[in-house]
């Protein structure tokens, strides 16, 4: 399989590749609000659109990424544009709706296809048009093209904000495909999101998105005074949603030293929040955590998050809330634990999601994890296997969220561990696979992304085919079917056929081709022993041996082949003789460690980085050793798995002076990574390196661990949490590789 590795990747994927939806549903028959004072009709809605979108909002916060969800949106906008037929900001947020990867677009390409179509078709008729232009821009996915198209609107008309929020957002996207931004770049990031929010200042959560790409804090403090103004104006029942945007641009424009004059006026806007007692708006809820969460104020918001859970046990935040907590507070043991702590783990996850079914039996994501843990109890009543299993297929259509994998495959990998009907287990991994391959595809053809986001999503294809066959090919055998098991070999033959790497492979390519052959001798021994043929199992199990790529994985296989050699009448010396020869035929191993990290060869450029402890790092401190820098965010869950481990290491390498451990946190309100360290008590450096990480053009999934070596040369880079007993060594062993100069080799 590919490398064990968990990153933040698929929310900052939609957030950078995919414009973000802005809108959701309402329910129109509600009373008209107050009108708000006079505002600029381009940026803000009127009072009576604002209800609806604000509606539409909590539509969106209740029932999240499901098709279901957003079928309720679009009939809710439908019959809202019946109404008001033509308005931008409805048709803004119906377009959210059919974004790239969208829920409607993935159930109905073809209707994303229409309204493409449709866009494009408006634009050409009217060139002259910003509107028209800037709506068309909004659907292409290809970003330098959609940048073109904004450009040309802001030409048709430079007073139309919109265009200007669309070049900044196509600039920031190119950028986090690798390309990075020089200085003429940021200059003209700062010069489009600036005449966005000079003409549109309470439009916040806009700039909100965008703030590490300017460093400049007079520039965010002045445009969030300004924002603030027109907040005021609304009311804070009517800005509820943008008062998290404001207060993250206040601290992001104020020095951290100076975070305390900001407190006060955020503590202020939370008190009056809360005295509206809006319990049954989403967004009061969110906005109250956010807060209490900038200010550091754990009490508090405990206090919110307890009375949410309280006041929506099965909501969709109280869902994700409750198992990310208990999920704190039992981690996962690595996937290379003892078995016996991976089935306890797995036996108490059983458990506990049973008894929060109980309460919320819709709660897809509860069954979710139930089903995850069946995957490791081999005795568990079949009834409650089946009844998790069904539960789960009913609900994944409407499930607020997305897994890794399709559901019907993970079912599928549970009915075959369990023994459960097999005889469906061919069509349900088929479909399972067809839907996940469709996904993979739209992303590919969809332009824009980067060029090694590219590669693991081509490289996802190879793995999704091979989790389906090698799942059929389990049923197979154990329904003692030798005529099926090998059509299905035959097409794992392929697919290792065509994972066969070429000259000069990487790591990874070498370790995906040995996979997979491997994995294909173990089915072949398995075919062997069904037909009982054992001594050409024995000589299968030998060769799957020889080429599997992890040498400890494959003690426990190399002792069963050899064992079956011998009770098959071999002797130790032929086997030894056998293992030898396809130890030399299956070729060098790849190196376990070289999968993990990716070859680079960018220099660091100069900065100026200010750490949380109030000192100044410049590229020169990073000189003269081998250093290690984690990039991380305090929002991110595999960030804060891989943290204790970076402390850790640090720990580890201490007393020397050839080699360095440094962090590069990206939240662009520093207070919440000064308030997380001062929590967990690490005692590794912190700097506030958005800009730098963004310049670079890295700033995609994190974690992120770089190796760099002593000229401040980025040699090598680790994508995710690769979460291992060994991770500790494993960088340590990188760090020695790189300093003796191998930093540019294959591993």
């Amino acid at each position: 399989m590919l490398p064990a590795i968990v990153a933040c990747s698929l929310l900052t994927l939609l957030a950078l590749f995919v414009p973000v939806a802005g809108a959701a549903g309402v329910t129109p028959q509600e009373p008209a609000a107050e009108p708000l004072p006079a505002t600029d009709p381009v940026c803000e809605p009127s009072p009576e659109i604002a209800d609806l979108l604000s509606q539409l909002q909590e539509v969106a916060a209740e029932c999240g990424l499901s098709t279901g969800c957003a079928r309720r949106q679009e009939a809710l906008l439908k019959s809202a544009l019946e109404q008001h037929p033509g308005d931008f900001h409805l048709t803004r947020a119906a377009q959210d709706l059919w974004q790239s990867f969208s829920p409607l677009a993935e159930a109905d390409p073809a209707g994303r296809d229409e309204r493409v179509a449709e866009y494009r078709r408006n634009a050409e008729e009217h060139p002259e048009s910003a509107e028209a232009l800037y709506l068309y821009g909004r659907f292409v996915a290809d970003p330098e093209q959609a940048l073109g198209i904004f450009k040309q609107a802001v030409t048709a008309d430079p007073g139309f904000p919109w265009p200007h929020l669309g070049i900044a957002a196509m600039k920031a996207r190119l950028a986090s495909g690798g390309a990075g931004m020089d200085d003429a770049d940021k200059q003209a990031f700062r010069q489009e999101i600036g005449a966005f929010l000079d003409r549109c200042p309470g439009r916040l959560p806009a700039g909100a998105g965008l703030l590490s790409y300017v460093s400049d804090k007079d520039f965010w403090r002045t445009r969030a005074e300004r924002g603030r103004a027109v907040l005021e104006a609304m009311g804070p029942e009517r800005a509820l949603g943008r008062y998290p945007a404001l207060w993250r641009m206040l601290y992001a424009g104020t020095p951290l030293a100076s975070h305390g004059e900001v407190d006060p006026l955020v503590r202020a806007d939370l008190q009056r929040i809360e005295a509206l007692g809006l319990e049954q708006r989403k967004a009061w809820w969110k906005a109250l955590d956010s807060g209490y969460e900038m200010l550091g104020d754990e009490a508090n918001q405990e206090r919110i998050r307890n009375a949410r859970l309280e006041h929506d046990p099965c909501g969709t935040a109280s869902v994700f809330a409750r198992a990310q907590k208990w999920g704190e507070e039992h981690p996962s043991p690595a996937p290379d634990a003892p078995e016996e702590e991976r089935t306890a783990h797995a036996r108490l996850t059983w458990d506990t999601a049973g008894a929060w079914i109980e309460t919320c039996p819709d709660a897809a994501y509860f069954w979710h994890l139930r089903l995850l843990a069946a995957q490791q109890l081999d005795d568990l009543p079949a009834d409650e296997v089946l009844h998790t299993a069904d539960r789960l297929l009913e609900l994944a259509d409407s499930a607020p969220y997305k897994s890794g994998t399709p559901t019907e495959l993970e079912v599928a990998q549970v009915y075959v561990e369990h023994g459960l009907r097999l005889e469906q287990v061919h069509d349900l991994a088929e479909r399972g696979l067809a839907k996940a391959l469709e996904e993979n595809d739209r992303m590919l053809e969809s332009g824009g992304l980067p060029e090694r986001m590219q590669e693991m999503v081509t490289k996802e294809q190879l793995f999704l085919r091979w989790q389906a066959l090698q799942i059929e090919a389990k049923a197979a055998l154990a329904l003692e079917d030798p005529a099926e098991a090998r059509e299905l070999l035959l097409d794992l033959r392929n697919l290792a056929d065509e994972a066969r790497p070429g000259d000069d492979p990487s790591a990874l390519d070498t370790s995906l081709f040995q996979t997979f052959d491997g994995g294909y001798w173990s089915f072949r021994a398995e075919l062997a022993d069904l037909e009982g043929k054992p001594l050409d199992a024995a000589v299968f199990r030998a060769r799957a041996v020889a080429l599997s790529p992890d040498a400890d994985a494959a003690t426990e296989k190399k002792r069963e082949a050899r064992d079956a050699w011998i009770e098959s009448g071999g002797s130790e010396e032929s086997w030894q003789a056998l293992l030898e020869g396809f130890y030399a035929e299956g070729g060098p191993r790849a190196d376990r460690q070289a999968t993990l990290w990716d070859e680079q060869e960018v220099p660091l450029p100069e900065f100026e980085l200010a750490d949380l402890s109030g000192g100044t790092w410049h590229r020169k401190d990073l000189e003269g050793k081998t250093v290690f820098a984690n990039v991380w965010a305090t929002w991110c869950g595999p960030c804060r798995k891989e943290l204790p481990l970076v402390e850790e290491l640090k720990k580890r390498l201490a007393g020397r002076d050839d080699v360095a451990v440094v962090t590069l946190n990206i939240d662009t309100n520093p207070a919440l990574a000064l308030h997380f360290m001062e929590k967990k008590g690490y005692t590794f450096p912190v700097l506030q390196a958005g800009e730098l990480v963004n310049q670079l053009g890295k700033q995609g999934a994190v974690p992120r661990s770089w190796i760099l070596d002593p000229a401040a040369v980025l040699r090598r880079e680790q994508i995710g949490f690769a979460d291992r007993q060994d991770w500790v060594d494993s960088v340590i062993e990188m760090l020695g590789k790189v300093a003796d100069g191998d930093g540019s080799s294959g591993g």
